[in-house]
């Protein structure tokens, strides 16, 4: 055993960790999508994406990473807002979405508010703005954005909604909730040319998406798969 290497310092270190990468660099594996979804988001015009795949692939990683990259992008005008749905789910599915709502408009306000820092008139036009009641459906969150839009209208937008098929099945199967949930993102992605959307989910997205297909149908759908040694052979190397 080679005395030189601190061996009792690296027995308190994980050489794996099971919590979500949120660096680029060490994202290895899923460059290619990750690299697609920086383009997507930096073009004139943006597509909504869904991610799904089985548990612990990556997919958080994906998306952390890609919010960390637009912050640290010097000069960026992209504000991204990023909920975990685990973190706002309730026993009540009018909660649920209530609390969904408000966490995507509490994102966004904080990030407007990073972005315009050294914008004094827009930053007291954002400290008068409230976050609005949500019941059944993301309604509201139109008239919250056009009013940051207002504000900061050289700006862009992305919410990506993380697990969200782990909110109550009431709000994604065919029904009078979902169908008006899914209305409001339909909404959102056609009506806002400066807004981007991200949906991510395991393995029950691709029943979401063909029970409301119809809604997404101009959204883009990828896979996040698990690791395969051929295909990614210079990324099991770096691991």
């Amino acid at each position: 055993q080679n005395q030189n290497i601190p061996w009792e310092n690296l027995k308190a270190k994980k050489p794996y960790s099971l919590k979500a990468i949120s660096d680029k660099e060490k994202l290895l594996g899923r460059e290619v999508i990750l690299d697609e979804l920086i383009e997507n988001f930096q073009n004139d015009e943006m597509d909504s994406f869904i991610l799904f795949g089985q548990r612990r692939v990556g997919k958080t990683s994906i998306v952390k990473s890609l919010r960390n990259w637009f912050e640290k992008l010097i000069g960026t005008n992209i504000i991204m807002a990023y909920v975990d749905c685990t973190n706002v789910r309730d026993s009540d599915v009018t909660k649920s979405l209530s609390q969904l709502g408000k966490a995507i408009c509490a994102a966004l306000l904080t990030g407007s508010q990073k972005k315009a820092f050294n914008n004094y008139s827009a930053i007291t036009a954002l400290k008068q703005i409230n976050i609005p009641e949500f019941e059944n459906s993301l309604t509201p969150l139109t008239t919250f954005l056009q009013e940051l839009i207002n504000i900061i209208p050289n700006y862009k937008f992305i919410i990506a909604i993380d697990e969200f098929d782990e909110l109550q099945y009431e709000v994604y199967k065919p029904g009078d909730i979902s169908d008006t949930l899914f209305r409001n993102l339909r909404g959102l992605n056609n009506n806002f040319s400066n807004l981007g959307l991200i949906l991510i989910g395991s393995e029950k997205m691709p029943k979401i998406y063909n029970w409301h297909g119809e809604q997404l149908n101009n959204w883009k759908n990828r896979a996040v798969d698990t690791f395969d040694r051929e295909r990614q052979y210079e990324a099991f190397k770096k691991l």
